[in-house]
């Protein structure tokens, strides 16, 4: 975690130094863990009010099957769950806000098909077969989420 934390500290003083915007923050979380992601939308929710823009950019691919704590897959939990998790837990906090954005960074153009019978890669190969099909996933998601709201 602390590799993160670097990192994350050395984005926010580039883009506080890129900015002139002192109000850049940023919060870390492990991505693949639900309870991670609960804990992480409640310090927005206790920092921020309200948000302008959700942006979800993980992206995660593993060359063999590995469950995370929760039991999903995790290339699955971090890709597909974690900004459905986010997107849902931040959602009455970037309603109120207006313009509202949520991006959700897919990494390209994923050439896959989503196997509705094989969603987290239990009796297919894993790797960038996997996270193709999980980044299609969240397009999928993505576009359902923006009908209904």
């Amino acid at each position: 975690m602390q590799k993160i934390s670097n990192r994350a500290r050395n984005a926010v003083e580039e883009l506080r130094r890129d900015t002139s915007n002192d109000q850049v923050d940023s919060l870390t979380a492990d991505v693949t863990r639900q309870r991670d992601l609960h804990h992480l939308a409640d310090q927005v929710k206790g920092r921020h009010g309200t948000r302008d823009v959700l942006i979800n950019s993980a992206g995660v691919t593993m060359a063999r099957r590995e469950p995370t704590e929760d039991g999903a897959e995790t290339a699955f939990a971090a890709n597909v769950l974690a900004p459905y998790i986010l997107i849902h837990r931040l959602l009455p906090t970037l309603s109120r806000a207006t313009p509202t954005r949520v991006i959700n960074i897919t990494g390209g153009v994923p050439r896959a098909r989503i196997d509705l019978d094989d969603l987290q890669g239990e009796r297919s190969d894993v790797g960038l077969s996997l996270y193709n099909q999980t980044k299609l996933a969240l397009m999928a998601m993505s576009y359902t989420l923006a009908e209904r709201l």
